[in-house]
C-alpha cells in the first residue's frame, strides 16, 4: 500500500492549488477504485492539509516522486473520518509528512522545502489490542467466577435437599 499509494499521485506539476488537486484526485480515484490515496490527498480532503505557503511553486516533480515520513503513532480514526480509505480496514491512522522530491539537486534547498501533512493506513494498534485483551480477559473472569458461584450455590442446595431427605428416611 505504502509504495504503491506515494508512487502513483495523480497530480499534474502545473496545477498546485487544493480545488484542481482534489479534481485530479478524484477522477483518478474513479479510475483506480483499488488503490488507497496517497497520504497527501487523503489529509487534504478531509481538510488536514496544510503547507507552509498557500500553494506549491512549480518544479521538476513528477507525479510519483514523493517522500513520506511518520510523524506521529498508529491513533483510532474519528467516527466523521471512517469512510476513508486510510481508515480501513482497522480503523487506524498514521500520520505523515510528505514533500515532493527534487530531480535537480540546485533546485530547492532543504530549508524551502514545502511538506503535505496527511494520513496513510495503519494496522492495529499495539495498545489498543493490548486493552482489548485485558477487557476480554477482566470479562471472561467475571463470567467464570459468577458461574462459578452459581455452581456451588446449586451444588450446596442439593446437597441440602439430599440430606433432608436422607434424614426423613432415617426418622421415618
Amino acid at each position: 500500500m505504502k509504495g504503491e499509494s506515494i508512487s502513483k499521485l495523480p497530480i499534474e506539476d502545473a496545477k498546485w492549488d487544493k480545488k484542481s488537486r482534489l479534481k485530479q484526485w478524484e477522477e483518478w480515484r474513479k479510475k483506480h477504485p483499488w488503490i488507497t490515496p496517497p497520504p497527501s490527498i487523503a489529509g487534504l480532503r478531509e481538510g488536514q492539509g496544510k503547507t507552509q505557503n498557500k500553494s506549491l511553486p512549480p518544479s521538476n516533480v513528477s507525479p510519483g516522486q514523493w517522500a513520506c515520513k511518520v510523524i506521529g503513532n498508529c491513533q483510532p480514526c474519528p467516527e466523521d473520518s471512517l469512510h476513508f480509505p486510510y481508515c480501513q480496514p482497522y480503523a487506524n491512522r498514521l500520520p505523515v509528512s510528505c514533500a515532493p522530491l527534487s530531480s535537480s539537486t540546485n533546485s530547492a534547498s532543504p530549508q524551502s522545502t514545502e511538506y503535505i501533512k496527511g494520513w496513510q493506513q495503519c494496522g492495529k494498534s499495539v495498545s489498543q489490542e493490548r486493552w482489548d485483551y485485558f477487557e476480554f480477559t477482566v470479562f471472561t473472569a467475571f463470567i467464570a467466577v459468577i458461574g462459578l458461584i452459581v455452581f456451588i450455590r446449586r451444588q450446596k442446595i442439593l446437597s441440602e435437599r439430599h440430606y433432608s431427605v436422607l434424614n426423613q428416611r432415617i426418622n421415618s
